[in-house]
């Protein structure tokens, strides 16, 4: 089975997740190769993807800010961007 993204723009987020999901994928963008989208699924529910340099998607898409956070924060120069600029 084929998973279907659709991607999405970042302001049609809540402010709060839109905030978080712009902190993540600030530290991604800063300290690796890789970006974050924000996608919906074939169900029309938000889900985020990693992307790298060649804009190839990393995997399957998270479902939440909490996972993709979960995941990114095993670098450790993720882990302390985020907590240098406060959102971890």
């Amino acid at each position: 089975m084929i998973d279907y993204y659709e991607q999405v723009s970042v302001t049609l987020l809540p402010m709060a997740d839109r905030r978080r999901f712009q902190q993540l994928n600030d530290a991604l963008t800063n300290c690796t190769s890789f970006y974050a989208r924000v996608l919906k699924d074939e169900d029309g529910e938000f889900c985020y993807g990693l992307y790298d340099g060649c804009d190839d998607m990393d995997g399957d898409a998270f479902p939440d800010l909490d996972e993709l956070a979960l995941y990114i924060t095993n670098d450790s120069d993720v882990l302390h961007y985020l907590q240098v600029q406060g959102a971890a």
